[in-house]
């Protein structure tokens, strides 16, 4: 799963506002994984008029880019570990693979 994406989040706060991800790779997909002993909590999705209450160990993918997001209050202890890639380290990568040498170092040497 980790060779999908360019980095994870580790989220232990409150819970986020919704939102979209305007700096995801458009296109993509995000991943959401909750651990923790809580209850509540459920992802949701306004636009959709959708929650998902997601169980510690589940993972919900959808495209963050895209769809209106956030959580919803809880009680208890959540956390949440969020994988996507974002939009400029794509960019990079395709950048450097249309290169002659395809290596960051030697892009530099060029320069």
């Amino acid at each position: 799963m980790f060779d999908l994406y360019s980095y994870v989040n580790v989220n232990w706060t409150s819970p986020p506002k919704s939102h979209v991800d305007q700096h995801d790779f458009y296109g993509g997909f995000c991943s959401v994984m909750t651990f923790g002993k809580f209850q509540g909590g459920a992802l949701n999705f306004p636009h959709l008029e959708l929650n998902f209450n997601i169980s510690p160990g589940d993972i919900i993918i959808f495209r963050s880019w895209l769809l209106e997001h956030g959580v919803l209050p809880w009680t208890g202890d959540r956390r949440s570990c969020v994988w996507t890639t974002n939009n400029d380290f794509y960019n990079h990568r395709r950048f450097l693979s249309e290169t002659e040498s395809g290596t960051l170092d030697d892009l530099m040497e060029n320069s």
